[in-house]
């Protein structure tokens, strides 16, 4: 796969540098040179792309630690009622046994609800 990208990096700049070429000197034509210049532009960040992803390790160590402490949180609060998702991408965890309201819940905080029922609020995976 690292070689097609420089086979096509290669290929644009290329046909990139003849059409500018060609469309100035012979066609006289300022957009079809402004198209190869910008067909160089193209192939030259193609060229340097990374083949892979420099951090990839990096992510998946912080995504396994945001896992793990999202486990630790309800696990501590002792969350174990079905959560309910509600607008925003919100999911509302409940905490206790008479759920806390959804429409009376203050959204913005991390732990919300009133008079004994009270829930965890965390932003749900897209």
């Amino acid at each position: 796969m690292e070689r097609a990208s420089e086979i096509i990096a290669a290929t644009l700049a290329a046909c990139g540098a003849a059409l500018a070429a060609y469309s100035y000197w012979v066609l006289g034509s300022v957009p079809l040179v402004a198209l190869g210049i910008g067909a160089l532009i193209v192939a030259a960040s193609i060229a340097a792309t990374y083949k892979e992803a420099p951090y990839s390790e990096a992510a998946r160590a912080l995504l396994e630690a945001y896992a793990v402490n999202v486990a630790r949180v309800l696990e501590e609060f002792g969350a174990s009622l079905k959560a309910t998702y509600i607008k925003g991408g919100l999911v509302l965890v409940p905490l206790t046994n008479p759920s806390p309201d959804i429409n009376g819940a203050r959204l913005e905080h991390l732990i919300s609800g009133s008079r004994g029922r009270y829930g965890l609020v965390l932003k749900a995976p897209r």
